[in-house]
């Protein structure tokens, strides 16, 4: 690994700390996007020699992002991040592909971005318990993703409210919103905003203490 450690070593002394141009309604706050990352790091990487490449992939019936750190010399770097996802429909795994793939990327190359930070309270979070916790099975073929209709949205949101009345803490309620914001993004905005109403509404609960 000795040239693409040098080659790497390199590379860090010139990144700066990522942009963040994405917005974060919940908390409303700041966040580096996976094109921050990218448009940060490309030019960075092509003059030392070094390439990335990220894909969701398979392992043992659990879904992971496998990020390849590669030089031009064929040294390389492998990392596998589990990919979370509340649901297995397309915009759900599109989501939490993508959040894993902005994560995945910085920490493969040692990058700094001025995200908001929980200080591992989402991490650290006693999971809600689940009416049917899943079991460990070979997966089934997914089915082909569809546009869910509007009585189907609404269920979507009944389904929200009762987790986030139900969830406990900070940490937890960041998580919940974190797994769930392909499906909030998806909706329309009268719906988001009453989405994003309930979830600041319990922040201020849980504040409050």
């Amino acid at each position: 690994m000795e040239q693409l450690a040098k080659a790497l070593s390199a590379a860090q002394a010139e990144f700066g700390t990522v942009p963040q141009s994405g917005i974060n309604p919940f908390h409303k706050t700041k966040y580096s996007t996976i094109e921050d990352y990218v448009n940060a790091a490309k030019p960075v990487l092509a003059k030392h020699g070094l390439s990335i490449s990220q894909a969701p992939n398979l392992m043992e019936s659990q879904f992971v992002l496998t990020t390849i750190l590669m030089h031009e010399s064929g040294e390389h770097i492998v990392s596998n991040q589990p990919i979370f996802s509340t649901k297995q429909d397309a915009q759900s795994m599109g989501s939490a592909i993508t959040y894993a793939r902005r994560y995945a990327y910085g920490a493969v190359l040692g990058m700094a971005s001025g995200d908001y930070d929980d200080d591992g309270n989402a991490a650290t979070a006693k999971p809600t318990k689940q009416a049917n916790p899943p079991k460990t099975q070979t997966p089934a073929k997914s089915p082909a993703p569809k546009t869910p209709s509007q009585g189907e949205r609404g269920t979507t949101n009944q389904s929200i409210e009762e987790r986030v009345s139900a969830v406990p803490h900070l940490g937890g309620l960041t998580a919940l919103y974190d797994g769930l914001k392909g499906d909030i993004e998806a909706m329309d905005e009268a719906k988001r905003n009453e989405v994003l109403a309930l979830f600041s509404k319990r922040k201020t609960e849980l504040t409050k203490g």
